[in-house]
């Protein structure tokens, strides 16, 4: 193989690193003509809006999935009887019965068991029941209050009070059984919570 031979075939090999650079960067050809090469780093640190988008969207942990399924379908449903025992130390038996009725739909249809689906529902109406027998019945000329696990219940009549430590025992059930079946679903299942970012991962 002659001079010209070897020159041709060194120029052949060393063409494709001339290209992508010793480093696998790519060559950034300037105004004046005049080549770098921009390694991966230069590269990563050019384009920072990368990183933070893929941590942005980062999907929630399963911990993170459990407790907050339980704060929005566990805690805030109770809303209303937990601010009226905050300002007032006391709840009424009214605002119990509604509340515990509208608390037993949200635990029911935020299960994915159609057994819980219908307990649920269940208990709903009859807490319906006991809130419309609850206004029928005729008052008495004070406030009765009684202690249900440390809980003051006031009734315009002595009705009321007798079923109050039933629905606050059937508050405390339904809760259990959401920690528990949330457990299984996000921590052991590791479901995601918010459909968006389930959507967002396919």
């Amino acid at each position: 193989m002659g001079y010209l031979g070897w020159r041709r075939h060194i120029r052949t090999a060393i063409r494709p690193w001339r290209r992508t650079g010793s480093l696998g960067g790519r060559v950034v050809t300037a105004d004046d003509g005049a080549q770098t090469v921009a390694s991966p780093t230069a590269q990563a640190e050019a384009s920072p809006g990368t990183e933070s988008q893929s941590t942005a969207s980062r999907p929630l942990g399963p911990w993170e999935n459990c407790i907050i399924s339980v704060l929005f379908l566990g805690i805030f449903p109770l809303g209303p009887v937990l601010l009226e025992l905050l300002l007032k130390s006391q709840v009424t038996a009214d605002s119990l019965t509604v509340t515990a009725a509208i608390y037993a739909v949200t635990v029911a249809v935020a299960s994915n068991r159609a057994s819980m689906l219908v307990i649920g529902f269940t208990v709903a109406f009859f807490e319906c029941v006991l809130y419309g027998q609850d206004v029928t019945v005729v008052g008495t000329k004070g406030v009765v209050l009684k202690d249900f696990f440390g809980i003051t219940v006031s009734a315009a009549n002595s009705s009321p009070s007798t079923h109050s430590g039933l629905i606050l025992l059937a508050i405390v059930v339904l809760f259990m059984t959401l920690t528990l079946e949330r457990f299984v679903r996000h921590v052991k299942n590791h479901e995601e919570f918010f459909e968006f970012l389930k959507k967002g991962q396919s």
